[in-house]
This record gives structure tokens, sequence and C-alpha cells, in this order.
């Protein structure tokens, strides 16, 4: 499941790119196939899908500031503050403490990763419902003004 979820994040974040690209041309920071790329490389994924958000955003709403924009750095910080969690996580397991307070802080831990990464997920699906939304009716202005 986990990979049908990269999967399909890293083709429809490609997707969304691209349709940005067709808003604002030559505004974006990035090759569109580091949409789908940085997030493979590390210490490269803490930084630049976020700012290719950014870009995705500014072209999709016409506004560099505006009254969504924090849905999308919730959802990264979010993820961020999950990703960072789990990896440090993974380093120690309640199994291998010696006292109970140190089996105590990790299964706390997990549960706190475990909560960041739902809340990251929430946010998420509210981050491709939002911008999905707006490159939608981007597209459909872009249409009735063609046809008009």
């Amino acid at each position: 499941m986990g990979l049908a979820v990269v999967v399909v994040w890293s083709i429809w974040f490609q997707r969304v790119r691209h349709n940005a690209e067709a808003f604002e041309p030559g505004q974006l920071r990035y090759a569109s196939a580091m949409a789908a790329g940085s997030w493979f490389v590390p210490l490269v994924n803490l930084i630049m899908p976020k700012q290719i958000s950014n870009d995705i955003w500014t072209a999709s709403t016409g506004h560099r500031v505006g009254a969504g924009r924090w849905i999308l750095h919730l959802w990264w910080w979010s993820f961020v503050a999950y990703a960072v969690m789990y990896v440090s996580g993974s380093w120690s397991s309640w199994y291998d403490s010696d006292v109970v307070v140190e089996a105590t802080d990790d299964i706390v831990t997990g549960l706190v990763t475990n909560v960041l990464g739902v809340v990251s997920a929430v946010l998420a699906v509210l981050v491709v419902k939002r911008l999905t939304t707006v490159q939608q009716a981007r597209i459909q202005q872009a249409r009735n003004a063609g046809t008009a």
C-alpha cells in the first residue's frame, strides 16, 4: 500500500507541476522531472519538494500569499516532523531498553510519530483536494475564455 501511495503521489505531484507551468510559463524554479524525483534524493527531499509546492501553489492560484496557503505550510511541516521522528525512532526499540523509562520514551516517541503521520496524511489529502480544485477551475476558466 505504501509503495502505491508513493507512486501515485509522485505522478500527481508531477502532473500539478506540469499544469502550473502552463499557467505561468517559465516562472517555476525547477524542471518538471524534479517534481517527482526530488522526493527520492536524501536531504534534498527535505527542501526542494516544498519549494516546488510553493511554485505550484503560486502559479495555480496566481497569488504569492493567500488565504489557503496555510494548509500547504501545515502539511509540509507535519510531513517533515513525521519524517524526522520516523527516522530517529527507527534507531531504537523498546525491546532493547534495560529500564522502563527508556522503553516508555520509545513507546511515546512511536505514538507521537504515528499521530504526526496521520495528521500529515490528512493534510496531504486536503492539499491534493485544494490544488486539484484550483487547477481545475483555472483550466475551466481558460476553456471558457477560449470559446468566448
